[in-house]
């Protein structure tokens, strides 16, 4: 999935929507990267060509930085998503299990003999 040049401020919160609305992504793609070599090689590029009357642009490091730190929120949603999703998988075969089980009768419950138990010790106290 290529997310062009999309800021992102909260990976976790994208993770879980992306998550949601997508089958899981396999990739997820940004030009952030892409853009800080683009202006460093133009960069570069005008040095060579204006010599000594290069004049370097003051604000390439502090864009660069920035243009990093999208590009490493969108790599590591990864992560995180892939995380989501197998809590989903996971809560998904749980929620058919439980309808398959639902069906059937119950004559004991593992959890009425617990609740007595905690009871009848909390009496002795």
């Amino acid at each position: 999935m290529s997310v062009g040049l999309s800021k992102i401020d909260d990976e976790m919160a994208v993770a879980t929507l992306l998550s949601e609305l997508f089958t899981p992504i396999a990739e997820i793609d940004s030009y952030w990267n892409n853009l800080a070599h683009q202006e460093a090689g133009e960069e570069q590029l005008k040095m060579e060509q204006e010599g000594d009357a290069f004049e370097p642009d003051p604000g390439l490091e502090a864009r660069a930085a920035l243009y990093a730190t999208y590009h490493r929120r969108w790599s590591s949603i990864d992560e995180p998503m892939h995380h989501i999703n197998l809590v989903r998988c996971q809560e998904q075969s749980w929620q058919s299990g439980k309808a398959m089980n639902e069906g059937s009768t119950y004559t004991t419950s593992d959890d009425d003999s617990m609740s007595d138990d905690v009871s009848m010790s909390d009496e002795g106290m």
